[in-house]
């Protein structure tokens, strides 16, 4: 029953995109000394590119309808010739050729994509579609929410702030309603804050500024009694973290995330008002690095960079029996119950509140995920509109389980 419910997700996915951002990188690696100094971001607007030069999926009249997506047959040939031979995974490991197929036939239409495949740590499938190189950094919209996260529990970890830290430890003086907002209410969709402000594109502004803005709102419902997706209460949390380390937000993502991980092409780009759930941008083989990095417990090529603690509260549901009013999935009638932890979405939810999945896709069609229960970390990079890519995303999904599954680990 995933696939059908997943793919009424896609087509129900444009009208939830929120204030997603796009962003470039230059073709040089930022290093650790001057990191990311050349970004420039810029705020999803009707014009089909952003002043950061990047494109903008959905605009033209090309576009106007999603395309079909291409479901090969188990016996067909490869449709299209991809750019690099898919990886032995060795004897008796996962048979990943139906997953190649579906990227072979479907990558041409999203202007290319490259699909990245672990186990325990383990890479087991790596390959570029349609000139996209893995390298490549572009906008991944709302998938930028786990890297909030990651930073958010980096934080944790350290002692500087707590998830049950109050919105009145750092913004002093706000009506009773809202200093009661915690940290994990913010983080989880549940903080009873509108989803949106025009201030989070508002380059002109400040992380701060605009969480003062977003504040200043009057609430849609209780604190930690409704969940509505969207992007204005992460910028807030995003402010906490600014204030609770003393370092601004693009620092801190360098800082907490870049620097240990060793990334070379991912950030939320230059300026006072990064868009915290939605401004940033990465390569593939960043992110892959970022969600091996998750799957194993927080730890990567001997680098610690989050807790095993940390990482299992990141990916447990955080929103306490809130109900659940708006929320892509709610919206478009597909696995409607999926909850949410910090800054990702957890999906098929176990009884004591632990996810066996868990992913945060983007408005552009970027899709990281993590199966807990096999021990697998993936993404599908790519920069193409999220209804378009989504379909066969479920059937790429639903595929790896099969092979996995049906290999010895």
């Amino acid at each position: 029953m995933r696939a059908p419910l997943l793919i009424l997700f896609a087509l129900g996915i444009a009208a939830c995109s929120g204030a997603e951002s796009g962003g470039r990188f230059p073709e040089k690696s930022a290093d650790a000394s001057s990191p990311l100094s050349d970004v420039a971001v810029g705020d999803e607007s009707s014009s089909p590119t952003d002043s950061g030069g990047v494109p903008v999926p959905g605009d033209g009249a090309q576009e106007d309808s999603a395309r079909s997506p291409v479901i090969p047959d188990a016996t067909e040939t490869d449709a299209g010739v991809p750019d690099n031979a898919a990886p032995d995974a060795g004897p008796g490991g996962p048979d990943f050729s139906a997953v190649d197929k579906l990227m072979a036939a479907n990558a041409p239409q999203w202007g290319g994509a490259a699909l990245f495949i672990a186990r325990n740590g383990e890479i087991l499938f790596e390959k570029e579609y349609g000139g996209f190189a893995r390298d490549k950094a572009v906008p991944i919209a709302s998938a930028s929410k786990w890297c909030l996260g990651a930073v958010i529990m980096a934080l944790a970890d350290e002692g500087k702030l707590s998830l049950d830290d109050t919105v009145g430890k750092y913004f002093p003086g706000r009506p009773a309603d809202k200093s009661a907002i915690t940290l994990r209410q913010l983080m989880s969709h549940t903080s009873g804050i509108k989803p949106e402000n025009a201030c989070i594109s508002d380059r002109a502004s400040t992380v701060r500024k605009c969480a003062e803005d977003i504040l200043s709102m009057p609430l849609i419902a209780a604190p930690g009694t409704e969940l509505h997706y969207g992007g204005a209460p992460m910028q807030v949390a995003a402010a906490i973290a600014e204030k609770a380390s003393g370092t601004g937000f693009s620092d801190l993502f360098v800082r907490k995330v870049f620097v240990p991980l060793q990334l070379k092409a991912s950030g939320f780009g230059r300026g006072a008002n990064p868009q915290a759930a939605g401004g940033a941008a990465s390569s593939g083989a960043d992110y892959f690095r970022f969600v091996r990095m998750l799957s194993a417990g927080g730890e990567l090529d001997g680098v610690r960079v989050l807790s095993a603690a940390a990482v299992r509260t990141m990916h447990e549901d955080q929103t306490r029996g809130a109900k659940i009013v708006d929320t892509p999935y709610a919206r478009a009638g597909g696995l409607a119950a999926n909850r949410y932890g910090v800054g990702n979405w957890v999906e098929f939810i176990q009884p004591d509140g632990s996810s066996v999945e868990n992913g945060s896709q983007g408005l552009f069609g970027w899709s990281p995920w993590i199966d807990r229960q096999r021990k697998i970390s993936g993404v599908l990079a790519v920069q193409s509109r999220l209804q378009d890519v989504m379909p066969v995303y479920v059937r790429i999904r639903e595929e790896i389980r099969k092979a996995v599954d049906a290999a010895p680990e």
